[in-house]
């Protein structure tokens, strides 16, 4: 099963938000947030769930969020969840831009 990818795009309140979102070297970071879809990353591994022994489906897909927040090296969490109990389990995986 895979969840239709759907494009999430960050809209900070404060000046400080937008500030804490900014890369100065690098354009596609903090643009690939999203639900559903393939998951994003170099390593990723679609994980098992521990509970019922489903595979479980990437839920969402979480960007680095800016030059003071990067996540190693530009890269991403993804989140997993079984659609069968409901158990969720989260991976952080290079994912260069």
């Amino acid at each position: 099963m895979l969840i239709p990818e759907i494009k999430l795009i960050p809209s900070p309140d404060t000046e400080e938000a937008k500030a804490a979102t900014v890369h100065k070297w690098n354009q596609v970071v903090g643009t690939r947030h999203k639900l559903g879809g393939e998951p994003i990353g170099e390593n990723v591994e679609i994980p098992t769930c521990q509970m019922c022994k489903q595979q479980m489906i990437c839920y969402a897909t979480i960007d680095s969020i800016g030059d003071d927040y990067d996540l190693g090296d530009c890269w991403v969490i993804n989140v997993f969840v079984c659609m069968d109990c409901g158990t969720t389990t989260s991976q952080i995986d290079p994912a260069y831009a």
